[in-house]
């Protein structure tokens, strides 16, 4: 993961080289809050439950599309575009799916079978992270500036799992906590109407149980000069 971030900055860095400026660089800074959609690349985890001990169960979890907000402050350095730009950013009304799976040998009772019962229960993802932010050397049509971005930061989900604590002597229920993060993303910046729009897909890229997981965002917000 910090491979594809770094090398993507050096993308970003070819991509974006201008002349050398030797006067004092001049300083924007910058509040764009953000709204957009969480979508999950791939599930959650799979889990056993006392893995050779029958029946055999094992729990499959995967977290579910969900509204995101945000709010980016920036700091651009404005002769050559370079931004620094933290961030935080939150799912609404998310959910995870539970699927609970248990395995009956056959038996002179009938054959093997699989039983699967589905669960979902309140799940709410949070990324706050610092990234840093670097435009293309070129334009595209109608003033629109592309720009490639990567950065560090910690990943928290939370979890209510009310409604399914009577079965965790058999289910594998989701663990709270906080991870790092690796963000890496691309996007633009254009306007419409005078009002600056900045739109940003990006991928925090953690592990849960030593799974990799991509949470892939897609964002839009309003830039609003500070000074």
């Amino acid at each position: 993961m910090k491979r594809v971030a770094f090398g993507l900055l050096l993308l970003a860095a070819v991509l974006s080289a201008r002349p050398a400026v030797a006067a004092a660089q001049s300083v924007d800074v910058r509040l764009t809050p953000r709204v957009g959609a969480l979508t999950p690349v791939d599930w959650f985890y799979e889990e056993f439950k006392r893995f050779g001990a029958l029946p055999l169960q094992w729990t499959r979890s995967a977290i579910q599309k969900a509204p995101v907000v945000g709010l980016a402050a920036e700091v651009e350095l404005a002769d050559n575009g370079l931004w620094l730009r933290g961030e935080v950013t939150r799912t609404l009304d998310g959910e995870a799916s539970l699927t609970h799976s248990v395995y009956t040998p056959p038996s002179t009772a009938g054959p093997a079978q699989v039983t699967y019962v589905r669960y979902l229960i309140p799940a709410t993802m949070t990324v706050a992270s610092l990234d840093v932010g670097l435009p293309t050397a070129f334009r595209l049509p109608y003033g629109i500036q592309p720009y490639v971005t990567a950065g560090i930061g910690g990943k928290t989900y939370t979890f209510d799992t009310s409604s399914v604590d009577e079965f965790a002597d058999d289910m594998v229920l989701p663990q709270e906590g906080t991870s790092l993060v690796y963000n890496v993303g691309g996007g633009a910046v254009f306007r419409v109407l005078g009002v600056e729009l900045d739109f940003l897909v990006r991928d925090a890229i953690s592990d849960y149980w030593e799974r990799s997981q991509h949470d892939v965002m897609v964002l839009g917000g309003v830039r609003w000069e500070v000074f």
